[in-house]
């Protein structure tokens, strides 16, 4: 796997997205596009959206974990962090979607609250942050 970084571009790129993260697109969403230059196919993407003065929210979608052997996370939190100077990235997640806590969990979000039925009628949301100075992500 060799793994090529570029900003969303397209269409195409929304629509990856958005099968599978639930982002606004705004005037001011940003987003990393993570393709397999092998078999010239997207296999991981970061939406960044919500932008205030020292956080933003993210939506992270991954086909192909082993992406996250090959600097994914390094490269959105490098980012968020450093080039765009945050101090925090929130996610919202549905309470069951198990397998999205856990690798949120992994990745190193806290949950910080619970919003009963935030997400529907009988599913709760999740609201996580990662700190600049607790993320394990950064180079150096």
């Amino acid at each position: 796997m060799i793994i090529n970084y570029r900003n969303i571009q397209s269409e195409d790129d929304w629509n990856w997205i958005s099968k599978r993260a639930d982002p606004t697109l705004t005037e001011n969403t940003k987003g990393i596009v993570a393709v397999d230059t092998k078999v010239d196919r997207i296999v991981a993407m970061a939406v960044f959206d919500n932008w205030t003065d020292n956080s933003v929210n993210v939506h992270l979608a991954i086909d192909k974990p082993l992406v996250l052997r090959h600097g994914f996370l390094e490269e959105c939190f490098n980012y968020i962090f450093n080039t765009c100077n945050k101090g925090i990235i929130m996610a919202t997640i549905p309470a069951n979607n198990i397998k999205s806590l856990k690798i949120n969990s992994h990745i190193g979000f806290n949950m910080i609250h619970i919003i009963e039925d935030g997400f529907s009628k009988g599913v709760d949301c999740v609201l996580t942050e990662i700190r600049k100075e607790n993320c394990k992500w950064l180079k150096g």
